[in-house]
């Protein structure tokens, strides 16, 4: 019996232990989850901090180092503290009990009791015996102190989750400056530079030009918007940076600015937003460039219009279609030279003629050109600015009918005068006076032909004598007068009509009074036209 006794003792021991553990594993779970879960959530607000910072200040290397160490150094500390720090802390069976106890008022001081006793040679004979057996009784009512942790580890977990559920979705669903930064912070052996989603693309970056000539530099902002964009430009050996504003390009994409007269090595760099772009050197040297460019445009046939000369041009801006004829003078004597258009990376070789170059070619849309002379090394060195193409398009003549201008009313035998003011861009070609009677079918008179090519106004007028139509009263004669160009065809041009105007037939017993007319007698028709 004494040893039976002394086996069931031992045994509740052990149970009374377990039961220990088991609360202190418990707390220790919750500790550790609601630490990871405010470490996480402190962790991410300074990660979120950071990239916020790193990205208003344009990636710039300082700040990503700063920011480094701020969020490891955070990370670090929140880790410590709130996750090694609880579970480090050394817990005595006696601790857990009391905190069994004040969290289960039914055990009355028994289990710590018991606790304190248990393992001693006295603990298994005696009142200790019976101590031991009545907290294990008790602690079986409480379900073996389960119920203390139950509802905080609950708790705690729904917190962890909640707090895991929004970091998970600002990291999948946060602005995108947060993925590229954070990737920067995260990977230490990445460089801003790599990472960097901010810049500024500047042409023509490096280059050799001919003393005294200009140079067109362009700007492109890449992954930011911004208003304002600056140059600072460093000429020669002096140590002052001139600061100016570019100007945004057509289309809106762009900067642009041109520097005059560049006659000694000049270095520039282009911010904006707190981006920089690399310092670039503009190098000079003596080099051939364009003294003059006289053109000679050869209109499209169907104008008839005569070639026309424009002496030290450079922008082009004529209709499409039509032939440009260059004559380029160098400053210096240079073996070639080439037009490149925009885009281009080789250019079109020119033909040397008495010194200068001579080429063609067709406007067909916009775009720029240039002039690339050869100069040292045989390499090709940009010789001019850029220039515009714009082509343009042939537009619809223009019609209206200027005399009477109006409906009106009047007897059978009376005579109308009608005058038609026609104009086009670039050359008439029909113009006609189209009137039928009633809504019949309708006659013409012509009042300009397509032989007349050139004509770009006019001016024509034609008397309708009534009384040849033998109109009675009621009918109504209707008119108006209809236009067309030149052009056989493309984009632009075509054919025009003026308001319809109507003739109502009278009887003769209203009022008739013989209205003057402008137009003269004999049923025919003038015109009056210029160039």
């Amino acid at each position: 019996m004494t040893m039976q006794r002394w086996a069931k003792t031992r045994n509740t021991e052990h149970q009374l232990l377990g039961i220990v553990r088991d609360v202190r594993r418990r707390w220790r779970m919750r500790q550790l989850i609601q630490g990871v879960a405010v470490t996480l959530g402190i962790g991410f607000a300074v990660f979120f901090i950071a990239t916020f910072g790193i990205d208003r200040l344009r990636f710039d290397d300082g700040a990503v180092l700063a920011f480094r160490i701020v969020l490891w150094a955070a990370a670090a500390g929140l880790l410590a503290w709130f996750v090694v720090r609880p579970l480090l802390r050394r817990v005595s069976d006696a601790q857990v009990a009391l905190y069994l106890e004040e969290h289960e008022p039914s055990l009355k001081a028994a289990f710590l009791a018991a606790i304190e006793r248990a393992g001693s040679p006295d603990a298994r004979s005696g009142l200790d015996a019976r101590l031991l057996e009545v907290a294990a009784r008790r602690a079986r009512r409480v379900d073996r102190g389960r119920r203390v942790e139950r509802d905080r580890l609950r708790r705690s977990t729904a917190w962890f989750a909640g707090v895991a559920t929004a970091v998970l979705l600002l990291a999948l669903f946060g602005p995108a400056f947060q993925g590229t930064a954070g990737s920067l912070l995260l990977s230490p052996w990445k460089t801003a530079d790599a990472a960097n989603p901010y810049a500024i693309a500047v042409e023509p970056g490096d280059a050799l030009i001919a003393r005294g000539s200009d140079q067109l530099v362009r700007a492109f902002p890449q992954g930011f918007e911004t208003d304002e964009v600056e140059i600072a430009v460093r000429r020669g050996e002096s140590e002052v940076w001139e600061r100016y504003f570019m100007t945004p390009a057509a289309g809106g994409a762009a900067f642009e600015i041109l520097l005059f007269d560049l006659d000694e090595p000049t270095d520039y760099t282009v911010t904006s937003e707190g981006v920089r772009s690399t310092v670039f050197t503009i190098e000079v040297a003596d080099l051939p460039y364009v003294d003059r460019i006289d053109l000679e445009y050869r209109f499209p046939a169907y104008t008839g219009l005569s070639p026309r000369t424009v002496e030290d041009g450079g922008d082009i801006a004529v209709l499409r279609g039509t032939e440009v004829r260059l004559r380029v003078t160098p400053t210096m004597v240079t073996e070639a030279a080439r037009l490149s258009f925009d885009g281009e990376e080789e250019g079109t070789a020119l033909e040397p003629v008495d010194g200068a170059f001579e080429t063609s070619f067709t406007v067909t849309g916009e775009t720029f050109y240039r002039i690339e002379f050869m100069g040292p090394g045989n390499r090709f060195v940009i010789g001019s600015p850029d220039y515009l193409v714009e082509p343009l398009d042939d537009q619809p003549p223009g019609v209206r009918i200027s005399e009477p201008g109006r409906d009106t009313r009047l007897s059978p035998i009376e005579e109308l005068y009608v005058e038609v003011e026609a104009e086009d861009d670039f050359g008439l070609g029909q113009v006609e006076l189209l009137y039928s009677v009633n809504g019949g079918e309708e006659s013409s008179r012509v009042l300009h032909g397509t032989a007349r090519g050139g004509t770009t106004q006019l001016s024509g007028g034609h008397t309708f004598f009534l009384e040849e139509f033998g109109l009675e009263p009621g009918d109504v004669l209707s008119y108006y007068a209809r236009a067309t160009d030149l052009r056989s065809g493309g984009p632009g041009g075509g054919t025009e009509s003026s308001d319809i105007y109507f003739v109502e037939i009278r009887p003769f017993d209203r009022n008739f009074r013989q209205a003057e007319q402008g137009g003269g007698g004999g049923g025919g028709w003038g015109v009056l036209a210029s160039e």
